[in-house]
């Protein structure tokens, strides 16, 4: 019973001097409550922090991706096996497709389309693919060049018709032909026209005795490294192809067959592809293309104006679905630089956070 009298005198003088305190204290304060300090902000929630880095990686893979699909395009293999790199002399020849071990159609197909077989143009092949032989020359000169002009010729009063005449034959005259030739009331005129590559100078000198030469520009594109990188590459497809075909005579069992005609097929679709490739450079660089304006003194020659295209929902919706599909692969290529770097980067952070308790514990 004094104990607990005692615990109660105790608590009253703690009341009355807690009191006695905060009476001097509103008196320091002229009879203001003093200010209370404001609690801390707490820290954001994890939800935050996770929904703000994926957005940030998001955005980075995107302009990463962006910037790569923009940049140099490389040039893809025309199939999977035809990428592999040329092996060494006395190395083993690359498989063209993954195949059994034991598989006696596997084994001949790798002795078979080695690289140490002879790489020959003009190559007819038949057998069980039919008739698929194609003739393909090598480059008599290696020296391409695409080779392109424009000129624009006044003439005097009433003689266009017949400087129109005069260009146009000139196409013939030298090895060419007509693309096409337009002309308005008999006084102005454009006319495309063909001629032999080696004779383009003298063509180009012919035209400016027509006319006065109102302006003019020759412009000439060097493609012999596509020439022969063509023709190197259709030189090993051909190899190939003999190669399938003399396995295909070889072949058994129907699966080794599908195969190895499925794999024919492609071959076959890519020597076209070059074939055709190749027969558009020696078009482009066996003859040059002349583009002429003509127009009789003092006649103003107005350009047609331009055709005003109406809006189309149908074109905007495709046009929406496409940037979709960039954004989305602008932004899948771009996880692909992402994710490594960070991993990386996150795998040396607790590496050194590892580091620094280990020498806190120490």
């Amino acid at each position: 019973m004094d104990t607990q009298i005692r615990f109660l005198q105790e608590l009253e003088d703690d009341l009355l001097e807690a009191a006695w305190r905060e009476s001097l204290g509103r008196e320091a304060s002229g009879g203001r409550r003093p200010r209370q300090t404001r609690a801390p902000r707490r820290a954001p929630r994890r939800w935050v922090l996770v929904t703000s880095g994926a957005a940030a990686s998001l955005v980075l893979s995107g302009a990463i991706g962006w910037f790569v699909m923009r940049g140099p395009e490389t040039e893809r293999p025309l199939t999977a096996f035809i990428g592999q790199p040329r092996p060494a002399s006395g190395s083993p020849a690359p498989a063209f497709a993954p195949s059994a071990p034991g598989d006696s159609a596997y084994k001949g197909f790798r002795a078979a389309a080695g690289h140490n077989a002879p790489v020959t143009h003009g190559i007819t092949t038949t057998g069980p693919l039919g008739s698929v032989g194609s003739v393909v020359g090598r480059p008599e000169d290696l020296s391409k060049v695409i080779k392109t002009a424009e000129i624009s010729l006044v003439v005097r009063g009433g003689a266009f018709t017949d400087s129109f005449d005069r260009a146009q034959l000139l196409a013939t005259r030298f090895g060419g032909y007509v693309v096409s030739a337009s002309s308005q009331k008999a006084k102005s005129g454009h006319l495309v026209i063909r001629v032999n590559a080696r004779r383009f100078d003298d063509a180009m000198v012919a035209l400016r005795q027509i006319g006065r030469v109102e302006r003019e520009s020759i412009d000439a594109k060097d493609v012999t490294a596509d020439f022969i990188d063509l023709h190197a590459r259709l030189g090993i497809l051909l190899a190939r192809r003999t190669a399938l075909v003399k396995l295909l005579s070889q072949a058994t069992t129907l699966d080794t067959i599908l195969r190895l005609q499925g794999m024919a097929d492609d071959v076959q679709t890519n020597i076209d592809q070059l074939e055709g490739r190749l027969r558009y450079l020696k078009n482009q660089t066996s003859r040059a293309t002349i583009r002429v304006d003509m127009r009789e003194a003092g006649v103003v020659v107005t350009k047609p104006a331009a055709p005003v295209e109406k809006p189309s929902l149908i074109r905007a919706w495709q046009r929406s679905i496409a940037g979709f599909f960039d954004v989305l692969s602008a932004v899948t290529i771009g996880l692909g630089y992402v994710i490594p770097i960070s991993v990386l980067v996150l795998a040396a952070f607790f590496a050194v956070r590892g580091a620094r308790r280990r020498r806190a514990v120490a």
